[in-house]
């Protein structure tokens, strides 16, 4: 399996990432933005919320009247703004929600 590939222009080679210091995409936090106004749910999944611009995602939800499940293995000052803070390893716990969402839906 080939993770990088060598490229003619001896420029450097970096994965799609985003590093501390690094600005993100301009378009992708546009789209994130947008989406999180209008996000019914969203799912803060293993963050402290300590880092911004994408720290603002959850605050941006809540606003339009959206809901916060917050999943981590650690507590966090931020669980404050959280409609539902579920303490544990996202590997565990996502599967539980997903067989519960299929559970309701079989209901209905």
């Amino acid at each position: 399996m080939t993770l990088f590939t060598v490229n003619e222009c001896s420029g450097i080679l970096k994965t799609n990432t985003v590093l501390f210091g690094e600005p993100l995409p301009y378009r992708t936090l546009q789209e994130a933005t947008q989406l999180a106004e209008l996000a019914d749910v969203v799912l803060v999944i293993g963050c402290s919320l300590l880092v911004a611009p994408a720290n603002t995602i959850p605050q941006l939800t809540r606003a339009h009247g959206g809901k916060i499940i917050m999943i981590n293995t650690v507590s966090s000052f931020h669980e404050e703004m959280a409609d539902v803070v579920l303490l544990g390893k996202a590997g565990e716990i996502l599967p539980q929600i997903v067989t519960e969402i299929h559970g309701l839906r079989s209901r209905f």
